[in-house]
């Protein structure tokens, strides 16, 4: 095969794989194990609870196209189970439609998801991609 054909093989067949990797960018990295910590708002809660800041254990699967599961384990209170969505860099929740998720990943082995909500805050530290 000649040095253009090749050249044009990659530019044609490679090259938008590497779109395709680049569109996902950091949706890509939210699957994988998270650990931190959740911090309730309510002082009633923080009584039902025992204290208001606990550890917080989420293992997030891809579930469809852009739709995740996340599996929720707190130290203490129930587990649960809820689906994400990340689009675009973009994570929302269907299930806490009020709620404010942050992904930020200062480099290519830590990511960093803060979570927002009426009831709690919660900052979870995980390496991305399992």
């Amino acid at each position: 095969m000649s040095m253009f054909r090749t050249c044009l093989l990659f530019i044609f067949c490679l090259l938008p794989i590497s779109h395709v990797f680049a569109a996902q960018g950091i949706c890509a990295r939210i699957t994988g194990s998270w650990y931190g910590s959740f911090t309730l708002k309510e002082p009633r809660d923080c009584h039902l609870y025992h204290g208001c800041t606990h550890e917080l254990f989420i293992h997030v699967s891809r579930d469809d196209g852009p739709i995740y599961q996340a599996q929720v384990r707190p130290k203490v209170g129930q587990p649960g189970v809820f689906k994400i969505r990340c689009e675009e860099g973009k994570i929302t929740s269907p299930s806490h439609p009020d709620s404010q998720i942050e992904l930020n990943c200062p480099d290519t082995k830590i990511c960093l998801v803060k979570f927002n909500d009426a009831k709690l805050t919660a900052s979870l530290l995980g390496a991305g991609v399992d």
